[in-house]
């Protein structure tokens, strides 16, 4: 299996325990929250603590939760809005060739979108025929791979989480999926001319993401045949605690302060 795949793998797995776990605390809210009220009045205030300590816990997750679905959406709505919305922006000036859709931006760019590559004309001023098939090279594996689609996925999921995680975690991604189509290139074009490609649409600081990015980092791959992992210890974890919260919440559903 494909590294970005297994990364994805995660990613919906874990989402899902932690939306079963949401649903697990939001059907019990009523409940808490009635035993709490009831309780608060009838007990010491140190006695009601302990014995309702897990409960305020669960509110206290059932909270945060709620704010971190919430901002999802927003982030999501905007996210997809800013999609759509450029690429509708894109379709006013696109001349449509063999392989790819041209469009008229000062800025050199390249770049993948609904399956479909975009190449910016003054591109073809900045690179020379051979450099400008290995970017079209670049961009035809990421299309197969339905890499645009994959990046959707994985931003869609990840919204849901803070923004110092989340940036992180997509950034990781990011990688592995360049390092996977850089890999496919090398196959077909000599790693030193490829690595060059790379170093000079950096230099020229060319508005190309999926080819600028982690330069370093790929070239030294490309060049050493370095190979690069994702540690998946953290996913792990989180199933587990998520797993492990959503029984202990199930089985510790009420107050002790009827016993």
């Amino acid at each position: 299996m494909k590294e970005s795949n297994k990364f994805m793998l995660l990613v919906f797995l874990t989402f899902s325990i932690s939306i079963f776990y949401y649903i697990e605390l939001f059907r019990n809210i009523k409940l808490w929250l009635y035993d709490i009220r009831n309780c608060f009045n009838d007990m010491y205030f140190f006695s009601f603590l302990i014995d309702h300590m897990h409960i305020i816990t669960y509110i206290f997750l059932f909270l945060l939760f709620s704010i971190l679905l919430v901002n999802g959406i927003i982030k999501n709505s905007i996210y997809l809005s800013n999609i759509i919305r450029f690429y509708w922006r894109l379709k006013k000036q696109i001349h449509k060739n063999k392989n790819s859709i041209l469009i008229n931006t000062k800025k050199p760019t390249a770049f993948n979108i609904f399956n479909k590559i975009f190449l910016s004309k003054s591109l073809m001023k900045n690179l020379t025929f051979s450099e400008l098939k290995i970017v079209l090279l670049h961009e035809k594996i990421h299309k197969q791979n339905k890499d645009f689609y994959k990046i959707l996925f994985i931003n869609l999921t990840l919204n849901f989480l803070p923004d110092l995680i989340s940036s992180r975690l997509k950034n990781k991604f990011s990688l592995l999926i360049e390092h996977e189509v850089d890999k496919k290139v090398i196959e077909k074009v000599n790693p030193e001319i490829y690595a060059s490609v790379l170093l000079k649409t950096y230099k020229i600081n060319l508005d190309v993401p999926q080819i600028n990015s982690y330069v370093k980092t790929r070239v030294e791959s490309i060049l050493y045949e370095k190979d690069i992992f994702i540690k998946y210890k953290y996913f792990i974890y989180s199933i587990l605690a998520l797993v492990s919260l959503s029984y202990i919440t199930h089985i510790l559903r009420i107050c002790f302060c009827g016993m």
